[in-house]
């Protein structure tokens, strides 16, 4: 890694998949949620585990468990945009068994200073017990610098798990 951190500015030299921004887009490298390791952050009730039956391909992916709280994991990245771009992010979720609730992906658009000035999201109800894709296809509204995108279980889900995998944001 290369770090400047007056600017907030990390040069990884990480595996990335080719034409794909999002690092470890299907957690195949494991990591810490709450650390932040492997490019992904988030609250304690997600975690990253080796269980290649809720994998949709490889062995590892998010889970999440609800508790009647937002849980929004973040790839650790800020995207720079600019007013009018245009923004593709996608992702694969789908629960356990008598879960309840919503889960799906979102973008939080930021202003110059990292402010949240508006989020997109893909919630449609209970994702079900098959992986089912999520997209969003969106335009950066007026004052937006930066983008971040995220895994996210909604506090309508109060009981269950879910389970999120092959995240995409195509390099523009």
């Amino acid at each position: 890694f290369n770090i400047n951190s007056s600017n907030n500015y990390v040069i990884s030299n990480a595996v990335r998949t080719p034409g794909n921004d999002i690092a470890n887009p299907g957690f195949e490298s494991g990591g810490n949620i709450a650390g932040g390791e492997e490019g992904w952050f988030g609250p304690p009730q997600a975690t990253i585990v080796d269980d290649s039956a809720n994998a949709r391909n490889g062995n590892n992916s998010l889970q999440v468990t609800a508790n009647a709280t937002t849980a929004s994991i973040f790839a650790g990245t800020f995207y720079e945009v600019k007013p009018g771009d245009s923004m593709y992010f996608s992702g694969y979720v789908k629960n356990s068994a008598g879960a309840n609730g919503e889960a799906g992906i979102q973008m939080t658009w930021f202003d110059k200073d990292r402010n949240p000035i508006s989020v997109s999201n893909s919630f449609t109800g209970l994702p079900g017990t098959a992986y089912t894709p999520k997209v969003l296809n969106e335009v950066a509204p007026a004052g937006a610098a930066f983008v971040r995108v995220a895994a996210t279980v909604r506090s309508s889900a109060t009981t269950g798990t879910f389970y999120f995998y092959d995240f995409y944001m195509p390099k523009s």
